[in-house]
């Protein structure tokens, strides 16, 4: 009855209830299996929210039969147990994880043939709406707790405040690129060939973009959106894949922003930028892409991370559409770019 209670009260905790919710739903629990208040037990609710636990204790005097010789008075038993909610690398890493709390389209899926794949992860919306997707989901989504963003504070990195080594620069013919302050962002068109050397690029006021038939490669690459929204077009500070562009981008293994290939600061307005994956092209991502504040549209009819060992995505909406396929693999193992910390799917445990 006590780790019934407990784990029933954990549930509640984790689906971000009110404290007279969560003791509610323990006491309910114990009652069911015959050890509630009705039936004559004690029963009391600890809940610690910062570490994320139930603690219920259950007592009751105990029946005399043959005891009742030799016992004047029935002496009361009493039991606990504890159950809380673990985010542990063993739990179900999350491959998508949209943040916004109330939109009805935090995840939104349309178009006719386009298919998401995410073997072995978890698609997480965070909102509290209950209208459901119009899409045939396997298996159907379930209701679960909001996953906290795991890089809202995440520190930026030096090179972040540095001076411009490059402004508005447009990439043509054959070309490495190394890290660096590029004010005005990165362009990549038509046939050009670029590799980009493994590093920092901090993207000030401007964004990258990719289109026609260009192809742009780097293992140990980070992309670091950042500005700020009065000396920018937002329009124009985007991270926007379009026509046939081939992109394959790797995260850094070590350093301020391994494991993340992409990184969007919070300088613009939650909702005010939409980062576009778009076109039939092929582009595979290993690492994280994260978009924090901001919206991110895949469409289009080519194959995204197909090719990649993993891809996690964080945004603040995230929008599929179009006819083609969409993988977020999960080879965690297949790669040395690590997953960060914190995107891991909670889960609740028995503890005690």
């Amino acid at each position: 009855a006590a780790d019934a209670a407990s784990v029933a009260g954990a549930v509640q905790l984790s689906l971000g209830a009110s404290t007279q919710q969560v003791t509610a739903a323990a006491k309910a629990d114990a009652a069911r299996n015959q050890f509630g208040e009705a039936q004559g037990a004690a029963v009391n609710v600890a809940i610690n929210s910062g570490a994320k636990t139930v603690k219920v204790d259950i007592s009751k005097p105990a029946n005399l039969y043959l005891a009742s010789l030799f016992v004047a008075d029935a002496p009361t038993i009493g039991v606990s147990a504890t159950a809380g909610i673990t985010t542990s690398a063993e739990n179900a890493p999350v491959c998508i994880l949209a943040l916004h709390p109330t939109s009805s389209s935090t995840i939104k899926f349309s178009g006719n043939n386009g298919t998401i794949h995410a073997p072995g992860c978890a698609v997480v919306a965070n909102s509290t709406s209950t209208k459901g997707p119009n899409s045939n989901l396997t298996p159907m989504p379930t209701r679960c707790g909001a996953v906290d963003d795991p890089l809202v504070n995440l520190p930026a990195p030096s090179a972040a405040s540095g001076a411009c080594n490059h402004t508005n620069f447009n990439a043509s013919g054959t070309v490495t690129l190394n890290p660096g302050v590029y004010c005005g962002g990165i362009n990549v068109q038509g046939n050009a060939r670029v590799t980009l050397n493994a590093g920092i690029y901090v993207l000030r006021n401007g964004g990258f973009r990719a289109g026609g038939n260009s192809q742009t490669t780097g293992n140990g690459v980070a992309l670091y959106l950042s500005g700020e929204s009065s000396n920018v077009n937002l329009a124009d500070a985007d991270f926007e894949l379009a026509g046939t562009p081939l992109v394959n981008i790797a995260a850094p293994t070590t350093g301020p922003l391994a494991g993340i290939a992409i990184y969007q600061d919070d300088f613009a307005a939650t909702g005010t930028i939409t980062h576009r994956i778009v076109g039939s092209g092929e582009q595979n991502f290993t690492g994280t892409l994260y978009f924090g504040n901001q919206n991110l549209e895949f469409k289009g009819n080519g194959t995204a991370n197909g090719q990649a060992p993993f891809t996690s995505v964080i945004a603040n909406k995230i929008e599929y559409t179009g006819n083609g396929t969409l993988f977020f693999n999960s080879n965690y193992e297949g790669t040395s770019v690590p997953q960060i910390s914190g995107l891991d799917f909670p889960k609740v445990v028995l503890l005690q």
